[in-house]
């Protein structure tokens, strides 16, 4: 059983009744999220800017509400803390908040499932020097998860690295979906203008 800080009691992140549970049963909660433990403890106020806290407040009703399903970070600063980040915020909401990489979410798409989250974050979507390695099978079935996701109105968070370059491999009509029902921001969490490069 992983030992949660005192800390995390005494400054009200956890409660000891509310997330009893949560705590008992944290090594697995957290390997399902894929994140580390610690994200389930640390305060979302230490990594996250007041956009993206928002967002965690209002992502189960964006879809309904505003047709946004998720965020496209664009920028190249790595977004894996701050993703674990917002995945430990949702579980201690008792919201299936999970962290996967583009590989893996490609390769579960390949098998014939989807992630089945209800709000996915994928840090690695597109890295521009990384993303040789994907062949066209792989991005197309990236593709065709987040088409997936958008028509059941799931939350989905990822990180690209150059819209450019992501245009250039993934084509009009993943940009445009993405364009459509995601809000950009910068990879500082602040809203993106994105231009049609």
């Amino acid at each position: 059983m992983i030992r949660v800080p005192a800390k995390a009691f005494e400054d009200g992140i956890l409660d000891p009744v509310k997330h009893a549970r949560l705590i008992l049963e944290l090594e697995r909660f957290a390997d399902r999220a894929g994140i580390d433990p610690k994200w389930v403890w640390t305060s979302a106020v230490k990594e996250l800017n007041q956009n993206l806290i928002s967002y965690l407040r209002k992502c189960l009703v964006l879809a309904r509400e505003k047709n946004q399903y998720g965020i496209v970070f664009i920028g190249k600063d790595d977004m894996t803390n701050v993703m674990s980040s917002m995945a430990g915020a949702l579980i201690r909401s008792f919201v299936d908040g999970r962290l996967m990489s583009a590989q893996t979410i490609a390769d579960l798409v390949l098998e014939g499932e989807q992630p089945d989250a209800t709000v996915l974050f994928c840090p690695n979507f597109f890295a521009a020097e990384e993303f040789g390695r994907f062949d066209n099978r792989k991005i197309s079935a990236l593709g065709d998860m987040l088409t997936y996701r958008v028509s059941r109105g799931l939350q989905t968070v990822i990180h690209v690295d150059d819209m450019a370059k992501f245009k250039q491999k993934f084509g009009g009509r993943v940009t445009d979906l993405i364009a459509t029902s995601m809000v950009p921001m910068t990879t500082l969490g602040g809203e993106a203008i994105v231009t049609g490069n």
